[in-house]
């Protein structure tokens, strides 16, 4: 065994047993002699002990010990919020989100009121269409408002669809007081005994809707002066009052009190007579 064989063989064995080489041994890792320690550099062998892996710190989130925190752990938006309503059309109900609702159809009906009447209740042209459904006309103030934490907003479509809509509502209210078309159009004739166009016949039934609220408000005058402001008096036989989550209100609108008022005279004499007398009184006097 040469010196070559020797000192390795010396050097194996002492790094089996664990012990260290001697400060001035000569370790020979090629077939070139080295004379100093310093000049050694040792080579990576599998008896070599394995280097330390670091393993890097976890991340806290706060940038001035770990750096920049992950992505995870970043705070994260909340989703968009989907302004969900929902209307039955023919007995299927349909969700949909109000802000993706299309603009509203650009439609006129004044030279044909026909098909107006045939589309308000069930569309069968279609003009609105939500995930599949033909929405009829007067489904079409879905527009009207969305409610956002309580409050209730007109949306940015409604504006433009607003007045025709209600003037559309009107005419179909009107039309359907009547047996048919023919004598819808029979009741509204000029002084020539020609039929009414669209606009003549809104006209004639905005004037009436009119002279009726003016009607609604004395008739409810008349209630509210009769009963000395108490609606709730046992006399009225709860003519104006009605039950609404389990507790009796009172009507208040001019139109509710004057319709119950009108019902109560012509139920009960004693009182259409006292408030006959009343204003015989009340016109004697002045």
């Amino acid at each position: 065994m040469n010196e070559t064989m020797l000192a390795n063989f010396y050097t194996i064995t002492t790094l089996l047993r664990g012990e260290p080489l001697p400060h001035n041994q000569i370790v020979l890792t090629d077939n070139t002699n080295r004379s100093s320690q310093e000049d050694y550099t040792p080579l990576r062998t599998c008896l070599s002990p394995p280097e330390p892996i670091q393993m890097p710190a976890k991340a806290t989130g706060d940038p001035g010990l770990n750096g920049p925190a992950s992505q995870e752990s970043q705070p994260i938006g909340n989703p968009k919020v989907i302004d969900l309503a929902k209307i039955t059309v023919d007995g299927v109900e349909i969700q949909f989100d109000l802000a993706l609702l299309p603009e509203p159809p650009a439609v006129s009906f004044s030279d044909n009121m026909s098909e107006l009447f045939r589309e308000w209740s069930k569309s069968e042209k279609g003009y609105l269409t939500i995930s599949g459904h033909k929405i009829p006309i007067c489904q079409w103030d879905l527009y009207k408002c969305r409610r956002r934490g309580g409050i209730c907003k007109d949306s940015r479509y409604w504006s433009k669809l607003r007045a025709s809509w209600h003037n559309w509502k009107y005419v179909v209210e009107e039309f359907q007081k009547y047996p048919s078309e023919d004598t819808f159009h029979d009741a509204f004739v000029t002084s020539t005994g020609k039929r009414m166009c669209y606009s003549q016949i809104l006209d004639r039934i905005t004037k009436a809707k009119e002279t009726g609220r003016s009607q609604f408000k004395a008739d409810a005058e008349a209630a509210r002066t009769f009963f000395g402001g108490q609606l709730d008096d046992p006399k009225a036989m709860g003519k104006f009052q009605y039950k609404k989550s389990g507790k009796w209100r009172i009507r208040s609108t001019d139109e509710q009190v004057a319709m119950a008022w009108r019902v109560l005279l012509e139920e009960n004499e004693d009182i259409k007579l006292e408030w006959e007398l009343r204003r015989i009184l009340s016109a004697a006097e002045s």
